[in-house]
């Protein structure tokens, strides 16, 4: 059974979105429609992201809440492409400057973090945290192509991450592997680089 494609078992409240499955004791709290809360597309036009391209239009969400109380909502596929690092900053979405509205209540829209230190290059942050759980066992057993890592261009399509990885370069995730830590070149688009972008509530 596709937990993204299923119909919502858990209500929401107060604006917050219904949600499906999620695994008791852990941070995933469970799996949300983009019918019922926001598609990609929607997302990058609240935010005004125009650059690149939009894949994946109907992917869902995960739900996750942390060990300090926090609800964050992590897209369960990369929902655009061949977008720069430079794009999403100057858009205040990379660390979560921009806040967007969605019924009624406010989210930072920002990017996963994908290392340990900032700079970096040993994998970690919430990558490691949140999405690698999904397809171990330890949360749930998604195909990491269910995640979205299938190939754009020769490459399977990387995650675009917070932290600067050397110089002017900054952190993805997914090369070789789809734990690895690799990187995009500054102002440089390709096709196997994805934002998936993370709402987190603040209010």
């Amino acid at each position: 059974m596709n937990l993204l494609m299923a119909a919502a078992t858990g209500s929401g409240t107060g604006g917050a979105p219904p949600f499906s499955g999620g695994t008791p004791g852990t941070p995933f709290k469970g799996t949300v429609l983009a019918t019922d809360f926001i598609t990609g597309p929607g997302l990058a036009s609240a935010v005004g992201l125009t650059a690149g391209t939009s894949i994946n239009t109907t992917g869902g969400w995960f739900k996750y809440v942390t060990a300090g109380g926090v609800t964050m909502y992590v897209a369960a596929m990369p929902f655009r492409n061949n977008v720069t690092w430079e794009a999403l900053n100057g858009l205040g979405i990379v660390t979560g400057s921009t806040t967007t509205f969605i019924n009624g209540l406010k989210y930072k829209v920002r990017m996963l973090t994908g290392v340990t230190t900032n700079p970096g290059t040993t994998p970690g942050g919430e990558f490691t945290t949140y999405l690698l759980p999904m397809t171990n066992g330890t949360f749930a057993t998604y195909t990491t192509a269910a995640l979205g890592y299938v190939q754009y261009g020769g490459n399977y399509l990387e995650t675009l991450c917070q932290e600067v990885y050397s110089g002017t370069s900054h952190v993805a995730r997914g090369y070789p592997a789809f734990g690895d830590v690799w990187y995009i070149t500054a102002n440089t688009p390709q096709v196997w680089y994805g934002w998936r972008p993370v709402l987190e509530l603040v209010g």
